[in-house]
């Protein structure tokens, strides 16, 4: 998923990066900005399309799930 997300800082505030990312669609050839997030944000659209294994059963979980699909567990 990596290869279809740009992104980059254009300015600060408060000391805080804000960040614009671009979004590749590989099938339309179309390119998505948004503009003007923060940095939670921009770290959770980097997660989409990966998976983290719960701890406790095993089970693939998408990578920005707070508590596994299965069993209910805190990841």
């Amino acid at each position: 998923m990596g290869q279809f997300l740009e992104s980059r800082v254009t300015h600060t505030t408060n000391n805080r990066p804000i960040y614009d990312i671009r979004i590749y669609d590989p099938l339309s050839d179309e390119t998505m900005v948004l503009k003007s997030l923060d940095g939670f944000s921009a770290s959770s659209l980097e997660e989409i399309g990966k998976i983290r294994e719960c701890g406790y059963c095993g089970f693939d979980n998408v990578a920005i799930a707070g508590k596994c699909k299965n069993c209910g567990a805190v990841l």
